[in-house]
Formats: C-alpha cells, structure tokens, sequence
C-alpha cells in the first residue's frame, strides 16, 4: 500500500500537478563587474544641446536678469537729470506812490512790472555731474553681467548636477547584480553546509540597503529636475541626459598669468571696482568745482503808461562766507572715497589672484586623482575584489573579506566619479568667473543652486542626505551657499 501511494505521488510530480519551490539560479562563473569607459572622455559640457537651450531659455526669462537690466536702464536715467537747470522764477509786480489814486503814468516812480530770473550752476557744474551720474549706469552693468554669468554657471553646475545623478542610479543598477551575485554565493556556501545562514542574510542586507540608496536617488533626481526647472524659467519637465560624467574631456588649464590677466580684464568685480575709483575721482572733482558759487541772471520789465517804460538787468551770485567750510569737509571725504576705493580695487585684484591659484591647484589635484584612477587603482580594486570573491566561493576566505573588498571597491568607484564630478565643476568656475569659491567645492556647488554632494549623487551612506543648497532658497549669488556631504562610501 505504501509502495503505491509512493508510486502515485511520483506520477504526479512528473506530470506537474504539484511544483516544487524553485530554487534561484546559482551564480555564472562570470563576475558581473560594472565596466565603466576610464579612458578620458572628448565631450564639452557646454556644447551639449540640451544645456545650451536651457541657458538660452535661461537668459531669457530669469527674473533676476530681468531686474539688473531694469535697474541698468534706471541708472541711465539719472545723468539726463543732473544736466537739467532749475526752472526760472518769473515774477509780477506793481509800485504806485501813495494810497489814495492809481499813479501809473502820472508818477516816474509808479510802474507795473514783469520779470525773470535764471540761475545756474557754475561753469561745468552739469557735464561733472553727468559724468558722476553715468557711473552709476556702468556699475549697474557690471552687476547685470554678474548675475548673467551667475545663471550660466547656475544652470550649468544644475545640469551636471543631474548628470550626476543619473549616472549614479546607473552604477547602484550595476553594483546590486554585483552584490546579487555575491548573495547567491553565499546562498550556495550555506546550502552546501560550508557557509553560514548569517553571511547569506548580510549580503541580503547590503542588497537592500543598496535599494533603499536607488530610492533616495530617484527622489533626488525629481528633486533636481524641480530645481533645474526653476533656474532656467520653466517648467518642471524632464531634460534628456545623453552624456554622462565618463564622456566629458578633462579641462586644460591655461597659462597662470593669461588667467590672472582674463580675470583682472573680463571680471564683473574687477569692472565695477575700476569704475568706483572713476566715480570717486569724478565727485572729487566736481567737489572742486563746487566751490564756485550758482549764478543767477535776471532781468524785468516796468511799464510806466504814458511814460518811458523802464527796464532793469542783473548778476547775482553768493558768497561763500557759511559754505566754505562745508566744500573743505566735501573734499576731504572724495579723497577719502577715491583711497577706498583704490584699495577695494586691490583687494579685489588680490582675491581674483588667491581665487585662481587655489582653484588651479583643485584642478591639478582632481586630473591627477582621474590619472591614477584610470592608469591602474579601479582595474586593481577590481581584481583584489574578484580576488575575494572567487577565493570565498572555493571555501578560502571568509565572508568579512567580501564585504571589505566589496565596500572598498564601491568606495573606489564612488571616488572616481566624485573626482569627474570636482574637475568639471571646476572647469565651469573657471569658465563663468565664479568669483571666490576656492576656498571650499561648498561655495561652487552652491552656486549652481543644484548642491551637488556626492554622497547623494553617487549613492550617500544612510543617515547622510546631501543638504539643501541657494537654489533650494531661491538665491542667485554665487557663493552662498549650504555644507554637502562628501561621503560617498557605504553605497
């Protein structure tokens, strides 16, 4: 009886009636590294299509431009006002002798009279003053070509900002069938009775933790998208990403004393610190000028009826007996103005100089990180990797060194592409004269609004988001900013 309940139930299994659970498939022999192109790339961000339309459009419709070009056309307006004279005084008037008949035309000393008086500044009042007031108008267009070049870098640093993050979700679809591949080796060692239920379970762990990471990626890429819509005036949609941080070309750093000289020559800062020092040296000499004093014409009409009419001419000016005093005090304070602002002009001189040295050497620090990531540090994180790999799926080595070779290859990887991420966002400071953000990457990233951290970029620890940066505020200036998060280990 027994013999035949057998022999039935065996029956039934082969004709699948009854499936048993299914096994997952044992690892191929083959490691599943994620192949990145480490050779240096041939593209420029700025010739990306997609980028340029969003400058374009940029360009076009920022409020913040908007309002310098306003502020721009308002200066203009204010030169026009101070070559404009005072109006003239016309003043009527009667002289009669006595109180008890009207004596106009029959007393010499009774007239009825009409007059006018002009006064104006001194000889050359108005062109100083003009010349004072068209200062203001090259002030405001150096501030409107700053905010210009803040929303290039701004959308710029936003689209990297992007590209970042998709290439990041990119290499956590990688790396998880890595660590799949590490989970189904440890499945296959505690099934054969060489591993432990514990080292299955950890790379199940890592596997999730890894799919926590592409979560927080997504919803950073929606983030980005939000603000890289409101950087470049538009709507929320989604910009197509054909390149990637491996495709761009390492810049090339120019000769040291052309920078400083593009720099000290093309800077909005080095513009408006010259034209403060014209507008100090202009208001001391009107200030000069001003210790003349105004002179008034006038000249009036008395008609005496039957009799001759009379007629009257005068030059009139005031002495400078109370104001004296005062124009002394004004000139001290233009030659005040006019030091300051020679030092302010020098200070920023100085900084452009500071700034371009220290970015140079960021510069040189991140091409030489990429050299030594692509002439052998990923090719040797790769195979000490598939070293620990192999050598714990024959039994010769135990699971904490996976999870060591493993978590230092993602570091390594999260590295290369922080190392890209840096170069590039160096090469569009130097590029759009972002201006002091050598002291920190925290102020460069800032200044594109995007707060591109690597940790959230690449894939951040758990526990470590990158912060909210000016864009996430609204802000435009560029080097106001908030701290990221340069970890990228633990992906």
């Amino acid at each position: 009886m027994v013999s035949r309940v057998l022999f039935l139930t065996l029956c039934w299994l082969k004709a699948g009636a009854i499936s048993p659970a299914a096994s997952p498939p044992r690892p191929s022999a083959e490691l599943p590294f994620p192949r990145l192109e480490t050779r240096p790339g041939s593209l420029v961000l700025s010739d990306d299509p997609q980028l340029r339309k969003l400058v374009e459009r940029a360009l076009d419709q920022r409020p913040e431009l908007k309002a310098a070009r306003a502020r721009m056309v308002a200066e203009e307006q204010r030169a026009p006002q101070t070559q404009s004279l005072p109006d003239p005084v016309v003043s009527l008037g009667m002289q009669n002798d006595g109180f008890r008949q009207f004596q106009v035309g029959r007393m010499e000393t009774s007239w009825i009279s009409i007059g006018a008086a002009q006064s104006m500044p001194w000889f050359g009042v108005r062109a100083q003053r003009a010349s004072v007031a068209e200062v203001g108008t090259r002030v405001a267009e150096s501030e409107s070509d700053r905010t210009r070049l803040g929303i290039r870098a701004e959308i710029e640093l936003g689209y990297l900002g992007l590209i970042a993050v998709r290439d990041g979700l990119d290499l956590l679809r990688r790396l998880d069938r890595l660590w799949d591949y590490a989970e189904g080796v440890a499945r296959v060692r505690y099934e054969s009775g060489d591993g432990t239920q514990g080292e299955w379970l950890r790379a199940q762990l890592e596997r999730s933790r890894l799919r926590r990471q592409q979560i927080q990626l997504k919803t950073e890429e929606q983030r980005r998208l939000v603000v890289l819509a409101r950087l470049s005036g538009g709507s929320a949609d989604d910009p197509t990403t054909t390149v990637h941080l491996v495709d761009l070309a390492d810049p090339v750093l120019p000769d040291l004393r052309d920078e400083i000289a593009r720099a000290h020559r093309d800077s909005p800062e080095a513009h408006r610190s010259e034209w403060e020092i014209q507008r100090a040296e202009r208001q001391l000499s009107l200030s000069r000028t001003s210790i003349y004093p105004d002179v008034t014409v006038a000249g009036g009409l008395m008609y005496r009826g039957q009799l001759e009419p009379m007629w009257s001419a005068n030059l009139s000016f005031g002495l400078p007996v109370w104001s004296r005093d005062r124009q002394t005090h004004a000139l001290s304070e233009a030659r005040a103005r006019r030091d300051s602002a020679q030092a302010a002009r020098a200070t920023v001189l100085q900084q452009w100089e500071q700034t371009i040295r220290e970015r140079r050497l960021r510069i040189q620090a991140a091409l030489d990180s990429n050299h030594l990531y692509r002439s052998g540090l990923l090719v040797q994180s790769e195979a000490s990797t598939e070293s620990a790999l192999i050598q714990y799926r024959v039994g010769k080595a135990p699971f904490g060194s996976v999870l060591e070779a493993l978590t230092g290859y993602v570091s390594d990887m999260n590295g290369f592409f922080q190392s890209l991420l840096d170069v590039q966002q160096l090469a569009i400071a130097e590029r759009e004269l972002v201006f002091l953000d050598a002291g920190s990457s925290t102020s460069l990233a800032s200044t594109s609004g995007a707060g591109m951290g690597a940790a959230s970029a690449m894939g951040a620890s758990p526990g470590a988001p990158s912060t909210g940066t000016s864009a996430d505020s609204s802000s435009s200036d560029a080097g106001n900013g908030s701290p990221r998060t340069n970890s990228m280990t633990g992906m």
